[in-house]
């Protein structure tokens, strides 16, 4: 149930993110990274703003080269200034994602953990129906879940048909957000 009231929640205040005008700033990014990274924590889903903001706390690697030195020694063990050897070293370090870099992770977790899972919802459901139909029943109208030893913190989990069938629906919808709002970065 949360999950379907986070789809049908999100739609309108990515509406009120997007724009018409064009190209967002790097400002502007940054605000709506923020409102996304707000609205999922308010929807119970703070694992999932965690996670994200875990990775643009780290930063993202970028490969950089350096000049290399070698010393000169004569025979009499003299050292002499350093010279240029002509080779790089490749080294990794870390730097911060811009605004338009911390939007478009948010948008592609969202994509990942939202979206994607209200459609593989919709294919396990459609195997399950293929499976079990067999001419003289009908396809199940709902799956659930049941641990099979009860514990304090295990939960049922049930799926209908008209409630994957409504998830499916939002999530196209937010998906054709989420492309206008990639768009508009």
């Amino acid at each position: 149930a949360g999950y379907a009231t986070f789809l049908q929640s999100l739609t309108p205040r990515l509406l009120t993110v997007t724009r018409v005008r064009g190209q967002m700033t790097d400002d502007e990014c940054n605000k709506a990274y923020q409102q996304l990274i707000k609205y999922l924590r308010s929807q119970k889903m703070a694992w999932l703003a965690d996670a994200i903001e875990e990775e643009v706390r780290l930063g993202r690697d970028e490969e950089i080269k350096v000049k290399t030195y070698t010393q000169h020694v004569d025979e009499k063990g003299q050292v002499f200034s350093p010279r240029p050897s002509g080779a790089k070293a490749s080294f990794l370090r870390s730097v911060q994602y811009t605004g338009q870099e911390k939007l478009v992770l948010t948008i592609d977790a969202i994509e990942e953990t939202v979206i994607a899972t209200a459609y593989m919802e919709r294919d396990f459901f459609k195997v399950i129906s293929d499976t079990v139909t067999d001419g003289s029943q009908g396809a199940p109208t709902s799956v659930s879940f049941i641990p099979s030893q009860p514990q304090a913190q295990s939960q049922t989990h049930e799926f209908s048909q008209g409630g994957v069938a409504q998830r499916v629906a939002t999530a196209e919808r937010l998906q054709t957000l989420l492309d206008q709002l990639r768009k508009e970065i």
